[in-house]
């Protein structure tokens, strides 16, 4: 870490969303979660940021020609979305006994300190533009309504209105990071490493937490496959488990994992272009990822983890990543031949401790509206 943690200071955690919501998500939960056993301090702060997307919303046309966008329909989807998530992320945290809060973006979009610490960023703007290609026509920053950008000053709106919507997401990330410094007092931000584009600039301000990214459970050492943790995509969602999964559909999944693996999946010297940077060297495979989830649980509600005993114990071995990671292969295959054997208890503790104690998470209607700032709606053309 770049910058002194204090004990009471919080830790930052902000997430996408998807229709569906992948297990995946908890992982940095329960890394904070262990913060707070050992440390008693660092409360978590999640910030559902779906919304954000309609930075990304393409101009799409209507009838002939007429130049015409569909953000009304985009804002309203996103924010049930980020909703429902935010009803899912609290009943974890209740659940779990996790200190913290959970806010959607668009609650700090509303608060006229986040704009204008983005002003203060823009003013640098040339080293946090984001240099990617974009596909569709993107909008420019004052052709979404103002309803969609919270309490957005006018003069901030003025000044930037004709920057390309896309291009300030950098900036928006790191306004929302040092937002929650100042507001929360964060000291520290937790993702995993595909947010590196972010972390570069983010890290200026303080801590980074990076965690290895998820693989999907059809990966294999020669192919693996990272994936978002809180971004269930439909092609994934076969390969993935949700929070929506049965027991008998955690299991069929969990044996689409090839019969023979590492534990840890290494990048060949030479080979790093071939991955995007949502991979690094001992990336664990998603049987061991899942087989961590359970331990981690049973100690939080059990203090101990049976699963963990009965698979890793009885070879003289304990769920700790840096004493596994160590193994030669030959010792990793055999262990993931082990863990293979029993996935129907893994789905069966992963239903028992996560799923079915979080269903039926409750919305009220209320909640799905759209947020609007009052006298900031305003018509596009």
């Amino acid at each position: 870490m770049r910058h002194r943690l204090d004990a009471e200071q919080a830790v930052h955690y902000s997430m996408n969303v998807s229709k569906k919501a992948s297990i995946d998500l908890i992982d940095s939960i329960l890394v904070v979660k262990k913060l707070q056993q050992e440390f008693g301090g660092q409360e978590l702060i999640v910030v559902v940021a779906g919304n954000r997307g309609i930075i990304n919303a393409d101009r799409v046309k209507g009838g002939k020609e007429s130049g015409t966008t569909d953000i009304h329909e985009i804002a309203k989807s996103l924010h049930k979305l980020d909703v429902e998530r935010k009803a899912l992320v609290e009943k974890i945290f209740e659940y779990l006994r996790v200190k913290g809060t959970v806010l959607l973006l668009s609650d700090i979009w509303n608060d006229p300190l986040h704009w204008r610490i983005f002003a203060g960023l823009m003013k640098n703007k040339q080293s946090l533009v984001l240099d990617r290609k974009y596909s569709g026509k993107k909008m420019a920053l004052g052709e979404i309504p103002t309803a969609y950008l919270g309490a957005i000053p006018k003069e901030i709106l003025r000044a930037h209105e004709n920057e390309l919507a896309p291009a300030l997401y950098i900036p928006l990330e790191i306004a929302e990071a040092v937002y929650l410094q100042e507001r929360y007092d964060a000291g520290a931000k937790i993702g995993p490493v595909a947010e590196a584009e972010y972390d570069i600039h983010i890290g200026r301000f303080f801590n980074i937490i990076q965690l290895r990214q998820p693989v999907s459970l059809t990966s294999t050492d020669k192919r693996p496959r990272p994936v978002a943790p809180y971004i269930l995509r439909e092609e994934d969602e076969d390969f993935r488990i949700s929070f929506e999964d049965t027991y008998e559909k955690i299991v069929q999944k969990l044996l689409m994992a090839p019969p023979n693996s590492p534990l840890f999946y290494q990048v060949m010297e030479g080979r790093q272009k071939q991955f995007s940077l949502s991979f690094a060297s001992n990336t664990m495979c998603a049987l061991l990822r899942h087989l961590t989830y359970v331990a981690e649980l049973e100690k939080i509600k059990f203090g101990e983890s049976c699963t963990e005993k009965s698979i890793l114990w009885k070879n003289g071995l304990r769920l700790s990543m840096p004493a596994l990671g160590e193994l030669g292969i030959e010792d990793q295959q055999r262990l993931y031949t082990e863990i293979r054997r029993h996935v129907e208890d893994i789905a069966g503790q992963i239903g028992r401790l996560l799923i079915d104690p979080l269903k039926n998470t409750h919305v009220s209607n209320s909640d799905r509206s759209v947020p609007f700032v009052e006298g900031s709606q305003r018509e596009t053309s």
